[in-house]
């Protein structure tokens, strides 16, 4: 039996969005890796943000770890561990940036005299 035309689309496209999305993982990683000399170190002397910050670099290192692992391990038990990993937290990842911009924000208006609160 043939495969149907969005399974064949499917499996045309497949390798192609996974190097995207390894190029895409390499952009984000040297664009977090910009913050670290000024605005984790800065964060973190100032004790702003500590909770979801830690999060955040946390969630990341995961990421990438599972995202190499998944590339270049061969142990299927440990790969299927890693894609569960790398799944559950990419999927999560975005809501974690906002929320972390978010409590930022707020400690941020909560130490600045005369602003909002």
């Amino acid at each position: 039996r043939a495969p149907s035309v969005p399974a064949a689309a499917a499996e045309l496209w497949r390798p192609r969005l996974l190097a995207l999305h390894g190029l895409a993982a390499y952009l984000f990683l040297v664009v977090c890796g910009a913050f670290l000399p000024q605005h984790v170190r800065r964060s973190f002397a100032a004790r702003a943000n500590l909770a979801s910050g830690v999060a955040t670099i946390s969630a990341l290192a995961l990421l990438a770890v599972s995202g190499w692992g998944l590339y270049y391990r061969g142990d299927e038990t440990w790969r299927e561990a890693a894609r569960r990993v790398h799944e559950i937290l990419g999927w999560l990842l975005p809501a974690g940036l906002l929320l972390h911009v978010f409590c930022g924000r707020r400690w941020r208006r909560r130490r600045t005299p005369g602003s909002p609160r």
